[in-house]
């Protein structure tokens, strides 16, 4: 896979042709339907249309924002512990000028893949991060957003 990347193959093409894992990737995807929702609840209230899905060795996670919330919801998605190799991206949405996609690639190495180590290195990343919560860090970015808009 990292030679794929390294070649340039474009993230779509990489997750299209990583075939299904049914066994690992039904697990996955209900483990972050329901992280990354509650997350969303207080990072990005906004956010709308929460779709992932896992192949083998790539998960892809996207939501839609109202455009004006594009940039805030790139940059607070990144908070959350995918792991050490991700790729946030955004992109318009064909026939909708109010509303753009934003997501997140991540990619799972053999050594990485196993879903009791992807969970525990989550949470133990999660209550790291946001030992003061989510509300604090909500806070955070608010304040940030306010000050560059200065």
């Amino acid at each position: 896979m990292a030679t794929r990347v390294q070649l340039g193959t474009p993230l779509p093409e990489l997750f299209a042709s990583d075939p299904r894992d049914e066994a690992w990737a039904t697990p996955l995807e209900q483990f972050y339907k329901v992280e990354v929702a509650d997350f969303l609840a207080t990072m990005v209230p906004e956010a709308a249309d929460l779709a992932i899905e896992c192949r083998t060795s790539i998960c892809k996670i996207d939501f839609v924002v109202p455009n004006e919330r594009v940039t805030a919801a790139f940059s607070r998605e990144q908070a959350l512990p995918f792991g050490d190799s991700f790729a946030p991206w955004n992109e318009a949405i064909d026939g909708d000028p109010d509303h753009g996609h934003v997501g997140v690639y991540v990619f799972f190495t053999p050594e990485t893949r196993t879903l009791d180590e992807i969970v525990r290195y989550f949470r133990e990343q999660y209550a790291g991060r946001f030992a003061a919560g989510l509300d604090a860090l909500r806070a955070y970015y608010d304040q940030l957003e306010r000050e560059r808009a200065l």
